[in-house]
């Protein structure tokens, strides 16, 4: 029987990782949980920059450089 993870909004929000987690759990290598309040946690901030996004999609950029490193750490 897989074991049951908790997902907090902050392994949510990077989508490499939050990507990766989540094509785990429908492996069945575990059991990924989360609350509405953890899953709101992370639509509200990924909303927050989403105009940094939007404008690099404007303007065809290949890469978007930031220092928001809240977004860059795990």
């Amino acid at each position: 029987m897989a074991f049951t993870a908790i997902l907090d909004a902050n392994v949510l929000y990077p989508m490499m990782l939050r990507d990766f987690l989540i094509t785990l759990a429908t492996t069945g290598l575990y059991r990924a949980k989360r609350t509405e309040q953890i899953n709101d946690e992370w639509v509200r901030n990924l909303l927050n920059d989403r105009h940094v996004l939007a404008a690099a999609i404007r303007c065809g950029a290949q890469i978007i450089v930031t220092h928001n490193l809240k977004v860059l750490s795990p």
